[in-house]
């Protein structure tokens, strides 16, 4: 049985099994072996490639804390007021039922309302978030609160933002609608001047 010469790509018979396609020679077992095993590595290869990127696309093992919006906006509100409350939603994306172990605040003025019953994969749930206005100093503000469960990806942060006034939004309202009525007054009366001396 003749062997097949020299191929300058000696590997693992890859190099050997290109030129019997090219050539149409008959070639050697031991050539056949080394295709043979060339062509398992390959399997091998591929298959332990495709389980490593399907068990990384598969849900993490145990609860996983979701929260699609995590900015909790309080606009603008007056130290007046009374206790303002906000939901922010959440979803456990994990394996396992979640637990909301605790809700710390960055300021005594946000308070936070939840419950600690466990929520089942793939359900949703809400935590409230009390601003206590009349705590707060006047202007805009910024306050962090960092959610405790036992989410695989550990503790997370909601942002509360807002603007704080002395003045009752009520008030703040009316002297509006206060300015807005004597602009147009003097709209008015400069088009009513201007009419007079286009008379004249």
């Amino acid at each position: 049985m003749p062997i097949v010469p020299f191929c300058p790509l000696p590997v693992c018979g890859f190099g050997e099994m290109l030129y019997f396609c090219c050539s149409g020679q008959r070639i050697s077992e031991a050539v056949v072996h080394k295709m043979n095993r060339f062509a398992v590595i390959f399997l091998m290869s591929f298959l332990s490639l495709f389980v490593s990127r399907v068990s990384l696309a598969q849900a993490p093992e145990g609860a996983l804390l979701l929260i699609p919006d995590a900015t909790c906006d309080f606009g603008a509100i007056s130290r007046q007021d009374k206790d303002l409350v906000r939901e922010v939603g959440f979803v456990n994306e994990g394996s396992a039922p979640l637990v909301i172990l605790s809700i710390t605040t960055s300021c005594s003025c946000l308070k936070a309302d939840f419950s600690r019953k466990p929520v089942a994969p793939k359900e949703s749930g809400t935590i409230r978030i009390i601003c206590e206005s009349r705590k707060m100093e006047e202007g805009v503000f910024h306050r962090v609160v960092r959610v405790n469960s036992n989410s695989a990806d550990g503790v997370h942060l909601i942002t509360v933002q807002g603007n704080v006034s002395e003045k009752p939004q009520k008030l703040e309202r009316w002297e509006k609608q206060m300015e807005k009525g004597r602009e147009k007054q003097q709209k008015k009366e400069a088009k009513q001047e201007k009419r007079e001396r286009q008379k004249e």
